[in-house]
């Protein structure tokens, strides 16, 4: 009897296992809807299609970067920041100085083709701090005179 409830016990923990994945949502912080809602989408869509088994979540947007500081640095607070986070490159530090951000640098060694994706030092510089990679640029523009 001890065996066979043994036996019953390995195999519900065993088929558990079996069961499927859950689906993981990555939820985005992002500002200025008005701007780059159809792009967030798009790109948003192109990867679920790439990987079915993620959700992308968009939360409510911000009005400006300072808000998306305020929003990730109170989420840190209440263990509930996003999953990504739109930010200026100027904010970088602030998110390294307090281990709320992940170095890309091992993403980015594991991309096949990441020379082609136009990434110069120069704009890679944007997103680095200590000699690691936290953020990739996106949207930059430069305002001329």
């Amino acid at each position: 009897m001890k065996k066979l409830i043994i036996a019953v016990g390995l195999a519900i923990v065993l088929l558990t296992g079996v069961a499927e994945a859950k689906k993981i949502t990555l939820s985005v912080l992002h500002e200025k809807a008005f701007v780059f809602k159809d792009v967030h989408n798009q790109i948003a869509n192109e990867f679920m299609q790439k990987h079915p088994d993620v959700d992308v979540k968009f939360l409510a947007p911000a009005k400006a970067y300072e808000e998306c500081v305020q929003i990730v640095l109170r989420g840190a607070i209440t263990n509930n920041m996003p999953d990504v986070s739109y930010q200026g490159h100027n904010r970088v530090r602030i998110f390294v100085d307090r281990d709320l951000v992940v170095p890309l640098d091992g993403f980015i060694k594991g991309e096949k083709n990441w020379k082609e994706q136009g990434y110069s030092p120069s704009i890679l510089s944007l997103g680095r701090h200590n000699d690691k990679q936290y953020g990739l640029a996106f949207a930059v523009s430069t305002p001329i005179i």
